[in-house]
């Protein structure tokens, strides 16, 4: 059996179970009539397997782990921010019918952080899970 093999389809069925994960969440706020339009999201998902990690991430959030060896601690960034202020983030939202802006206060004046918008609506809210960030740390 060659391990390599068995690893890929692991891999690619895990991307995938996590994958549908965050759109059940997603649909299951919605079913229930959760107004998450103003929301953003963000989410880690960690994994320990046969000395491994494996850590899925979406949003603007960021998973550390920190190890502690002889000469103090160390620390290993698992993974990266999703966000529009990076530029192939910036390019993955445009290219997937995406608008970037801060939202409007009530004296039309920009305010707050960037948020992603589906170009022809007024509230934020756009989906990206095709490219869910997966990094693998053997231990």
């Amino acid at each position: 059996m060659d391990i390599n093999k068995c690893w890929v389809n692991y891999t690619q069925a895990l991307k995938h179970s996590i994958i549908e994960g965050f759109l059940e969440t997603n649909n299951a706020f919605e079913k229930y009539g959760v107004d998450g339009s103003q929301s953003g999201t963000t989410a880690n998902l960690i994994l320990l397997y046969n000395n491994s990690i494996i850590c899925s991430n979406v949003g603007d959030s960021r998973a550390v782990i920190y190890s502690h060896i002889e000469e103090g601690w160390i620390y290993n960034i698992l993974s990266r921010d999703h966000n529009p202020y990076l530029n192939d983030e910036k390019e993955r939202i445009l290219s997937h019918n995406g608008r970037i802006a801060r939202k409007l206060g009530k004296n039309g004046k920009e305010c707050g952080p960037l948020r992603i918008y589906e170009n022809n609506k007024k509230s934020p809210g756009l989906q990206l899970l095709d490219q869910l960030a997966t990094k693998k740390l053997l231990l």
